[in-house]
């Protein structure tokens, strides 16, 4: 888990955290070697694009699940 940087946390008033679902995908079963890969090497655009190619998802869903814009 992650926290907003200082100057986030002030515009908002309060404590602002994320949830990074990247170590879930990378110890996942059912994700494929190369988004895996890509994932390691955080390169997140890139997995973006390969979970959008191999599962179907889409540039928002992508852009959601590793909180990286990919539209």
């Amino acid at each position: 888990m992650t926290v907003a940087p200082p100057e986030k946390r002030k515009q908002k008033g309060c404590l602002s955290m994320r949830l990074s679902l990247v170590p879930l995908l990378i110890a996942g079963k059912s994700i494929t070697p190369d988004v895996r890969r890509a994932l390691r090497e955080n390169r997140l655009r890139d997995a973006a694009e390969l979970i959008m190619k191999k599962y179907g998802l889409t540039c928002a869903e992508a852009s959601d699940l590793l909180d990286v814009s990919v539209c």
